[in-house]
């Protein structure tokens, strides 16, 4: 299930690439920041969600930290770009929930990483 939520994030941000790209002259136009922003982020987000996701299919070891750490990464990525990105007047409004869903999330990946069941899943070895 969490690796589901890591692909929906990548393809969130793979979406952000593409239709900057698609839409970069509407945008520099509409935008008071350039473009390129939105294309880089998304690609550096996008490719580091599918790297997350594809470990934590795979069961790798180190996949369990590094999910929990990308998560709180992306997680305070996503405030800082709230926060500080110039928008319309009325978009931080429902900041709240935002808060509500978002520390729900992280929990959420946090109990998920840490059963018992998940444990020995990622430490197993391949005895092959």
């Amino acid at each position: 299930m969490l690796c589901c939520v890591v692909l929906i994030v990548a393809m969130m941000n793979i979406i952000r690439l593409s239709q900057s790209l698609a839409n970069w002259e509407f945008l520099s136009l509409l935008l008071p920041f350039h473009p390129i922003y939105l294309a880089v982020t998304g690609l550096v987000w996008g490719a580091l969600a599918l790297l997350v996701a594809l470990r934590l299919w795979q069961g790798k070891a180190w996949a369990r930290g590094f999910s929990l750490f990308f998560i709180i990464l992306n997680s305070g990525y996503f405030w800082v770009e709230r926060i500080f990105l110039p928008g319309y007047p009325g978009r931080n409004t429902n900041w709240p929930f935002s808060i509500g869903l978002n520390l729900i999330l992280i929990l959420f990946s946090v109990w998920i990483l840490n059963r018992p069941q998940a444990k020995q899943f990622f430490e197993a070895t391949d005895e092959r």
